[in-house]
């Protein structure tokens, strides 16, 4: 990731959940990124959409800061992943289970 993009919570609130900006969660979501990339959707299309993939999720909570942000939201559950992009992102998730703890 370059940078954050202008608007976000990360730039907007200074040490805004700071353990998401350590190596472990910077690499993840570098690797997510690119699956999003090569899906062409955004990584927090990529986010939504997973969640409503699974079963066990009763609901998902966006949080949008403009407008933008919230019809990106909303038009990430008309976008259904492909079993390589779940295969994908499984894979990452094997390789870091949960990269901010013990940060």
């Amino acid at each position: 990731l370059d940078g954050m993009p202008e608007g976000a919570r990360f730039t907007l609130y200074e040490n805004f959940q700071s353990r998401y900006l350590g190596p472990p969660a910077t690499e993840a979501t570098k690797k997510y990124k690119a699956i999003a990339d090569k899906a062409g959707i955004s990584l927090a299309t990529l986010s939504l959409s997973w969640c409503m993939s699974r079963w066990y999720v009763a609901s998902t909570i966006i949080g949008a800061t403009t407008m933008d942000q919230l019809k990106e939201d909303i038009d990430a559950f008309t976008v259904t992943l492909t079993e390589d992009e779940l295969k994908a992102i499984d894979k990452v998730h094997m390789e870091h289970k949960d990269p901010t703890v013990g940060l």
